[in-house]
């Protein structure tokens, strides 16, 4: 049955938000979820949708939220349509085609509500809905390993090496248990006894990107170009993508990446780094790649980077006429106080972690391939869903 959206939703407006208090529900813009604040513009089951800025951008709130006035919230007659399939139903439409702006992107109420979609029964809309929620929940959780991993790690790393809390020979806290210190005249501080201050380029090398000609670019490619909108503080994303076909006969090796490879941004917002995921990517311009001296020490040469330290003192050296811009070689001479044992030892437990997120950061690669194949078999009737699922030539059959 083909229903327009005002048939079964109200398209309703987002509301300014720079005066609310700070509390526990979050407060989305056209980008996500941007802070939070102690109060609620509705509490029942939405699709959001920009208003302005990324229009592409649709969101699901089961919690109550604010949405802010940038963003569209609706409130949605659920005798008719699960407020879940609207959600992925919407996830078809290109709402970028529909842009009525001549500067910032911008969807007006009244085109949302003459959108048309494709509504089956509730029974199958709930069943459609159960089949992408378990991919997206199994997604959720990976993400929430990752991030906790990435705090503990981040946690660890400064007991030991901001505050030289590492477990010395009785497996006590060093420095709180009165561990021998001196005082760093490169460093400006103090650091255990038997510790030195060392460049970073001691134990890593930083090496620049290629740059890529904009001709060579295909719409779809043997190989994807990693550029600095792709290294975002939350890691590595595969979109946006550009792809080209053949490899340019100067090109680096060290430019073809693998899973694991650490990268960085060096402008606009310096020091993102994140990690590898894929195959047959390529390391465009504007981005690093941190190759280790030693494959031993790569975990704690993520989290390094990772660091407030190394990330402000990054930030501090940055440069640039109109945008900041970070140089590999002047990174490279940033000094840490260093001792290779325990260096070491929190490498050898930080591989792990590093392994561990890479492996999930695959599976959400799969997973998200996955529902993004199905989400339109689904809603066309290609694929059915039953006790299994099944495609529409197998039913035939």
């Amino acid at each position: 049955m083909q229903l327009k959206i005002k048939d079964f939703a109200q398209i309703k407006y987002g509301k300014e938000s720079k005066n609310l208090e700070y509390g526990s529900y979050p407060v989305y813009g056209s980008s996500g979820i941007i802070r939070h604040s102690n109060s609620f513009l509705y509490d029942k089951d939405s699709v959001l949708i920009p208003r302005k800025g990324s229009l592409d951008n649709i969101f699901f709130a089961n919690t109550p939220f604010w949405a802010t006035d940038t963003m569209f919230y609706t409130i949605i007659d659920k005798e008719q349509v699960l407020p879940i399939f609207f959600y992925y139903a919407m996830q078809q439409i290109d709402l970028t085609m529909l842009n009525s702006g001549t500067g910032v992107p911008s969807l007006t109420a009244e085109t949302l509500n003459d959108i048309s979609l494709d509504i089956p029964k509730k029974d199958m809309q709930f069943k459609i809905s159960s089949v992408l929620t378990k991919l997206d929940k199994k997604i959720s959780i990976n993400n929430s390993i990752i991030s906790k991993l990435g705090e503990m790690a981040k946690t660890i790393y400064e007991y030991w090496f901001l505050q030289f809390d590492f477990p010395n020979h009785e497996g006590k806290p060093y420095a709180s248990s009165g561990g021998a210190m001196k005082y760093s005249e490169e460093l400006g501080r103090e650091i255990p006894i038997d510790w030195e201050a060392i460049e970073i380029d001691k134990i890593c090398k930083i090496y620049s990107g290629f740059a890529f000609k904009s001709a060579q670019y295909v719409k779809e490619g043997k190989y994807r170009l990693i550029t600095i909108k792709n290294v975002q503080e939350n890691g590595v994303l595969l979109e946006p993508a550009n792809f080209i076909d053949e490899l340019p006969k100067k090109l680096p090796a060290y430019c073809l990446l693998e899973q694991g490879d650490i990268l960085m941004s060096l402008t606009g917002n310096v020091g993102r780094v994140g990690l590898m995921f894929d195959d047959m990517c390529l390391l465009n311009q504007r981005v690093a790649k941190i190759c280790p001296s030693n494959e031993e020490m790569r975990g704690l040469i993520y989290f390094l980077f990772k660091s407030t330290f190394v990330k402000s003192k990054m930030e501090n050296m940055a440069g640039g006429t109109s945008q900041e811009n970070l140089s590999p070689i002047e990174t490279g001479k940033i000094l840490i106080p260093y001792n290779k044992k325990i260096f070491r030892s929190f490498s050898k437990v930080a591989n792990q972690w590093v392994s561990m997120i890479v492996k999930k950061q695959r599976e959400n690669q799969k997973l998200a391939q996955l529902r993004d194949w199905l989400l339109p078999m689904l809603m066309n009737g290609q694929v059915r869903v039953g006790n299994s699922i099944q495609t529409r030539k197998e039913n035939e059959n």
